[in-house]
């Protein structure tokens, strides 16, 4: 694989990360917005939350860390993670939401 392909593979890989890391971050938000009412307590809104919390979290971690090797020219480690990312959002909300 030559450079310029590794170079393209990695911005869509990062572009990948930063949409995850903004998709959970939003639905953080919203969620506390939507749901901001004295009928419903204040611990099912953080139960609600927390799936949302943890993805933006994660999210925004490995896209810092991809960020930090696409500068190093790391590029194809930098491929990788963004599927990864992908994996882990998706067995995190199938699998791992209580």
């Amino acid at each position: 694989m030559n450079e310029r392909s590794k170079k393209r593979l990695a911005i869509v890989s990062i572009a990948v990360q930063a949409y995850i890391a903004l998709s959970h971050s939003f639905a953080y938000f919203q969620t506390a917005y939507q749901l901001t009412s004295p009928l419903i307590p204040v611990e099912v809104v953080k139960k609600v939350r927390y799936p949302h919390m943890v993805l933006s979290l994660t999210a925004i971690a490995t896209l810092l860390l991809s960020l930090v090797l696409y500068v190093n020219k790391k590029r194809f480690i930098v491929f990788l993670i963004g599927p990864a990312m992908l994996v882990w959002e998706y067995v995190y909300t199938t699998f791992l939401i209580p």
